[in-house]
């Protein structure tokens, strides 16, 4: 069986509710949005995560099979969703699921609408991409995916073994950027008048950037930099393994 729990601080009355088709819907009331928090973990899937002027979080979802069963458990101040595939496309016992056999079968995608003004996501797959676009302070890992972020400001910690990350912030940067893959590239977009300190680097890779910055290093087959982005301030601090970084202005 394979099993993964959301949990976030809500209002709503009790309920269990399951999905067994292959799309559904599930919308969820917000007493206090400026402190949702809003965890999930996922093995096969994506996750997509959207803000929106409206104080109720909608959750969307496809599955790859319609066994795989969706449960969500509500009460004064949860959500908890649970992802259930332990039978197969005939209705029988899904032998290889007693073995821990994680196979794509179970493959769910999630889109999710949350408040503006919620407080943190947190989101973690194992095979699949994670996309972010909203203020939330974010904390994304994903074993094997590509993770795009894009925000006005706030603070963000993004984690990839195999994958791409990417993040643009549109505005002001005001807290920490913390971004590390072990093979993938790294891109990030920031506007031309932003103050940061910088620290980037690559094992086996290059490091390009459009901004001035005061200290850089390359040997054979490594990169980095470490400096200041006019006079410097919050820390951007990026690195791979095996791949290229680049710090680009928007």
């Amino acid at each position: 069986m394979n099993l993964f729990k959301i949990k976030l601080l809500v209002i709503c009355f009790f309920a269990s509710l399951t999905f067994a088709g292959k799309r559904g819907t599930q919308v969820f009331a917000v007493s206090e949005p400026e402190k949702l928090k809003l965890k999930m973990s996922l093995v096969n899937g994506s996750i997509k995560v959207n803000e929106w002027n409206k104080s109720h979080v909608e959750f969307e979802f496809t599955k790859k099979k319609a066994v795989t069963s969706i449960v969500f458990k509500t009460n004064d101040n949860s959500i908890e969703v649970e992802v259930e595939d332990d039978v197969n496309d005939e209705g029988m016992p899904n032998v290889w699921s007693l073995f821990g056999d994680n196979s794509s079968d179970d493959e769910v995608d999630f889109v999710i609408n949350m408040p503006y003004n919620a407080e943190k996501v947190k989101l973690e797959t194992v095979n699949g991409d994670l996309q972010l676009k909203g203020n939330f302070d974010t904390v994304l890992e994903s074993v094997n995916g590509d993770i795009y972020v894009e925000k006005d400001s706030g603070y963000a910690r993004i984690e990839s073994v195999n994958g791409e990350i990417g993040i643009k912030i549109n505005k002001k940067l005001n807290e920490k950027i913390d971004l590390e893959t072990v093979n993938g590239s790294v891109e990030i977009k920031v506007p031309s008048n932003t103050n940061a300190d910088v620290d980037i680097s690559t094992v086996v890779g290059e490091v390009n950037t459009d901004f001035p910055i005061g200290v850089a290093k390359k040997d054979f087959v490594s990169s980095e930099i470490k400096g200041k982005l006019a006079n410097g301030g919050v820390m951007i601090k990026a690195e791979t393994v095996n791949g290229l970084i680049r710090l680009l202005k928007n």
